[in-house]
C-alpha cells in the first residue's frame, strides 16, 4: 500500500470546510463592482461599475457616459475562517480535542501542538491557522438599483464585446470578498500510528511520527482552494518530500448579487495566484 495517494479523501475534507464551488484562476482579481457570469464553472469578468480609485483603472468596456457607482465599502476581520480542522473518519485529534479547537475565536498561542491517531488506510488531514478581512459595499440598496438601472447595457456588452448572448437572470454583480492570510497545514499518511504536528511562532512547521509509516505533507501562507487546485492537476505520492507553497493575500470567497430570485447569493470560491 505504500505510495498511496488518498486524493478522494483529501478533496472531501477540501469540500467538508465549505468549499463547494470549482476552484479556478482568473486572469484579474474579483474585486467590488465587477460585473460577469458564470460560465463552465468559472466567474467570467465584464466590466467594473464602481468609482475608480484612480484614471489608470481598468474598468472595461463601459460607455464613455457611464455613471459609476459610488458606495462606501466596510471592512472588518472575520473569525469564521481563523481555525478549522477536518480529517478523514480513520484520523482522531486527541489533544486539543475538536470541539475545544473549532470553538476557539481567540488568536492562537504559539507554539501549539496537535496530537493524533491514524488508524489504518488511507486518510487526509487539513489545517488551518488564519485570519481573513472582509470587505463588502454597504447599504446593499444602492447595489440593488444601480443593478436594475444598468443591467441592459451590461447584457450588450457580453454581446457585443464578449459575444456572450446572456439572459437577465445570468448576470452578476459583485458586491464583497473575503481575503485571507492562512498558513494551512495538508497531510496525507497511509498507514497507523500516532503522530504530532507542531507549529512555532516563526510558522515553521515539523511533523514527528511514533513508528515510521507513509505520510506526506505540504504547508505554507496558501488558500485550500488553491490545494484542491494543485492535488486535482498533480499526482503526488503519500511519502514524497514536502513542498512549500507561499502565496499571500488571496481572495477565497465573494458575495454577488444576482436578478434570478432578486436576493444575494451565496459566497463561491475562487483561486487567484
Amino acid at each position: 500500500m505504500d505510495g498511496i495517494w488518498p486524493g478522494t479523501i483529501y478533496q472531501k475534507a477540501l469540500s467538508s470546510l465549505n468549499i463547494g464551488f470549482t476552484p479556478w484562476s482568473p486572469e484579474r482579481p474579483v474585486e467590488i463592482g465587477d460585473v460577469g457570469f458564470f460560465g463552465s464553472g468559472d466567474f467570467k469578468q465584464m466590466v467594473n461599475v464602481m468609482k475608480p480609485p484612480d484614471d489608470d483603472f481598468n474598468r472595461g468596456a463601459l460607455p464613455n457616459d457611464y455613471e459609476p457607482l459610488s458606495c462606501k465599502i466596510e471592512q472588518r476581520t472575520t473569525s469564521t475562517i481563523r481555525h478549522m480542522i477536518k480529517m478523514s473518519k480513520n484520523i482522531s485529534l486527541k489533544s486539543p480535542t475538536l470541539a475545544e479547537f473549532n470553538a476557539a475565536t481567540a488568536p492562537l498561542t504559539f507554539p501549539i501542538t496537535f496530537h493524533f491517531v491514524a488508524n489504518g488506510g488511507p486518510g487526509a488531514v487539513v489545517l488551518s491557522l488564519g485570519t481573513g478581512i472582509i470587505e463588502e459595499v454597504a447599504p446593499n440598496a444602492e447595489f440593488e438599483a444601480h443593478f436594475a438601472e444598468n443591467y441592459r447595457q451590461w447584457i450588450d456588452i457580453a454581446l457585443t464585446c464578449f459575444s456572450q448572448e446572456i439572459r437577465e437572470e445570468d448576470l452578476v454583480l459583485v458586491r464583497g470578498h473575503t481575503k485571507v492570510d492562512s498558513r494551512w497545514i495538508a497531510i496525507a499518511l497511509n498507514g497507523s500510528g500516532r503522530f504530532t504536528v507542531e507549529v512555532d511562532e516563526a510558522n515553521n512547521v515539523s511533523v514527528e511520527k511514533e513508528k515510521e509509516f507513509p505520510l506526506f505533507m505540504e504547508h505554507g501562507d496558501v488558500i485550500a482552494a488553491d490545494y484542491a487546485r494543485r492535488l486535482h492537476q498533480q499526482d503526488i505520492a503519500a511519502g514524497s518530500d514536502p513542498q512549500l507553497f507561499v502565496e499571500e493575500d488571496q481572495c477565497l470567497f465573494f458575495k454577488y448579487y444576482t436578478m434570478k430570485k432578486r436576493m444575494w447569493g451565496s459566497p463561491k470560491v475562487v483561486a487567484i495566484p
